[in-house]
């Protein structure tokens, strides 16, 4: 594509993904300048996206917290880290596999919606081990995929 002056690179593509943390927001508070931008891509008729490698939110909640800071969101319009190795882990096992999760509540969820069975032990038999952040992760956890990854499940991680 040859540039003119005056053109805008926005103009060469149909899709406009967005990285959030530190791009859009900063933990809860926009960007300077973030929500305009988006808000000027959505009037031009833009097609925009959010992807985040936060594994901890699922993709309702950061399109929740994105329209409450100004930036019009869709669930659809957002792919998370958890949904991302969810479908990653959907692909290769069978349904209803024993998936051991470290992480967040939203991890556990994606990996249910995804079909397949949270478990939280190394002892019901894991195929898979899948980690993100959350907040309340300790030892324990890290020991039990630990355990699960040496008799050996998959071991996907995100973040």
């Amino acid at each position: 594509m040859t540039e003119v002056a005056g053109d805008r690179l926005v103009d060469g593509y149909t899709l406009v993904v967005f990285d959030l943390d530190g791009v859009i927001y900063l933990i809860d508070r926009p960007i300077p300048g973030a929500v305009e931008a988006v808000g000027r891509l959505h009037a031009d008729g833009r097609a925009v996206a959010y992807a985040t490698n936060n594994a901890s939110r699922r993709s309702s909640e950061v399109a929740d917290l994105l329209t409450g800071m100004g930036v019009p969101a869709e669930p659809q319009e957002v792919l998370t880290s958890a949904a991302a190795a969810a479908e990653l882990l959907r692909d290769r096992l069978p349904a209803g596999a024993p998936v051991l999760v470290v992480g967040a509540e939203a991890l556990r969820a994606e990996i249910r919606a995804a079909g397949l069975t949270p478990v939280a032990r190394a002892d019901e038999s894991p195929v898979a081990v899948v980690q993100g952040y959350g907040p309340q992760v300790g030892w324990v956890d890290l020991a039990e995929a630990s355990v699960a990854i040496r008799a050996g499940a998959t071991w996907v991680a995100t973040n």
